[in-house]
């Protein structure tokens, strides 16, 4: 998500711990599919991939609730799901980590993967999406002192170990692996730091996943010095009015897929702001460019959920984001089909792909289970 928050340009600090995407020596296990980046498009088994994509955030879903929106989104025409990880639900203590219950990621994409959905991974370390603190855990700020997304000592080695362990538990899920996970997104949103280029391309080549990133829409406009490696895709964010975004894109990269890390058909709430609702035609009409284009797209949200808890963030000046992540998503809060998901789910087919099922409807569930912070 585009945010307000200063960003600091550096990158080394995912490549520093992006090597738990390498297999260990000896332990290569037989894809049972390939992914690559061609020369213009992704490729899939050898064959040309466009990646249709929707954000769904798993802490943001009851657990209960998982398959079912997973089975919305594969109903809507989609075959790819985006997932954020965010590191101070799975770090909430210094080297305590949690993958259980509503932080239980690597289920989240197994059962994507059983819905017939592909995976692209966020893990940050910082995530923005309108989460407390981008993702980051409270506990980096015990050092008054720190300055976090630099080369801080005290930062790298706190992300070194989480990245290590992201890897001990979505590692086995690549594609490489016979798992359901594409790519991997290099952190979040540098395009606003050009010069950070070069530690991208050093972070790319030591990945066996390819690597994605997500560039904020300003950057889309500038053009990258030199060229980016092949396991290297530059995805934009658009609000609306892709079509002229993506022409600037294609003139800014001098090889490789178009991509649309993340396409607004809304926007997200905050406190004492009118609703956001979104323009269905125009974000059809942009749709429609997309698909015709060969471009790849990731929809943002494909359905928004809550941020439950004290999960909620604030952009700047102090506004603080509403529980419900709306984002006019394309499938209801309460998962109910209306408007905005039946009309793309209705014309996706007629370009692109064949028609899927609806999902029956939704089991109910009484309640959530608390969760207890010591």
């Amino acid at each position: 998500m585009k945010s307000n928050h200063v960003s600091l340009p550096f990158l080394a600090i995912f490549a520093a711990g992006v090597l738990f995407l390498n297999p260990a020596p000896g332990a290569e296990v037989p894809a049972r599919h390939t992914f690559a980046i061609g020369t213009n498009d992704f490729l899939l088994d050898g064959q040309r991939f466009q990646i249709r994509c929707g954000e769904i955030h798993a802490p943001r879903v009851p657990r209960e609730y998982w398959r079912h929106r997973l089975q919305m989104a594969r109903a809507m025409g989609l075959n790819t799901v985006c997932a954020y990880l965010f590191w101070n639900m799975h770090e909430p203590r210094p080297g305590m980590f949690d993958w259980s219950g509503q932080a239980d990621a690597a289920e989240f994409c197994r059962i994507a993967q059983q819905e017939g959905l592909w995976v692209i991974l966020r893990p940050g370390p910082y995530a923005c999406a309108e989460w407390e603190m981008g993702g980051f855990p409270w506990w980096l700020l015990k050092d008054d002192d720190i300055k976090l997304r630099t080369r801080d000592p005290r930062y790298l080695e706190a992300v070194r170990r989480y990245l290590k362990e992201v890897g001990r538990v979505i590692g086995p899920l690549q594609i490489t692996k016979g798992g359901p996970v594409l790519m991997v997104q290099v952190e979040n949103e540098y395009g606003f730091f050009a010069r950070t280029r070069n530690t991208w391309v050093k972070c790319a080549r030591r990945c066996s996943t390819p690597v994605s990133t997500c560039r904020c829409s300003p950057a889309i406009r500038r053009p990258t010095q030199g060229r980016l490696p092949r396991r290297f895709v530059p995805g934009g964010e658009f609000r609306l009015e892709s079509g002229g975004r993506f022409q600037g894109a294609a003139r800014n990269s001098a090889q490789g897929p178009l991509m649309c890390g993340e396409f607004y058909p809304g926007w997200f709430d905050t406190w004492g702001a009118p609703h956001h609702t979104g323009k269905m035609n125009t974000y059809l009409t942009d749709l429609e460019y997309l698909l015709k284009a060969g471009g790849s797209f990731s929809i943002y949200m494909a359905h928004g959920g809550t941020t439950f808890g004290f999960w909620t963030g604030a952009d700047r000046p102090f506004k603080p984001d509403t529980s419900s992540y709306d984002m006019t998503r394309r499938s209801a809060r309460r998962a109910g089909r209306r408007k905005s998901f039946s009309r793309p789910a209705n014309y996706l087919p007629n370009i692109c792909c064949p028609a899927n099922p609806f999902p029956n409807r939704r089991r109910k569930i009484r309640s959530l289970p608390s969760r207890r912070w010591k």
